[in-house]
């Protein structure tokens, strides 16, 4: 299920484990199967336990369970049908910068976890539920042509209430 991978990055010139595991994830409803990928590929800067790995297969669920019903509540269309099937976990909000190529701090804040709606990847720089629901909320709702600054605050807001949601918290 896992095996470690050790890399050296040229511009550090230092040695990085890196933990691999393939997570299966089994759909709770036919609704919620529409957005989960079979397997979710984890990466990680550590090591992790059985627990938190099916922590993370329950909370993709989640999200999928509960995208439907979010976009029907908030009036919206789903962007994107399938959660990314990719996430790399890092040790800290510098390895996840370093791993990003982005900035540690943006508009004065810390930035805990990132997605990258391109490649469909996304990146954590703790472990915490409702980091990894905020960014799955911006991979369900994002619109990529809404570049201004004002609309992108706005598709920030709906991915903070998409992780309420989750949470069970609206």
């Amino acid at each position: 299920m896992s095996g470690a991978l050790l890399l050296t990055h040229p511009l550090w010139a230092e040695e990085v484990s890196r933990y691999v595991y393939r997570i299966p994830v089994v759909a709770e409803t036919a609704a919620s199967s529409q957005h989960l990928p079979a397997i979710i590929h984890l990466t990680s800067e550590s090591e992790i336990g059985s627990e938190q790995l099916d922590a993370l297969a329950k909370q993709y669920a989640m999200a999928a369970r509960r995208a439907t019903f979010f976009a029907r509540k908030e009036g919206l269309s789903v962007q994107r049908p399938v959660l990314p099937g990719h996430v790399v976990l890092c040790r800290s909000t510098g390895s996840l910068s370093r791993n990003t190529g982005m900035p540690e701090f943006e508009s004065g804040r810390l930035v805990v976890a990132r997605v990258d709606l391109g490649a469909g990847i996304v990146y954590l720089g703790r472990q915490d539920a409702s980091d990894l629901y905020v960014e799955l909320g911006k991979w369900l709702f994002y619109d990529l042509s809404c570049r201004e600054a004002a609309g992108e605050r706005q598709l920030l807001a709906v991915a903070e209430r998409f992780a309420r949601f989750c949470q069970g918290d609206d």
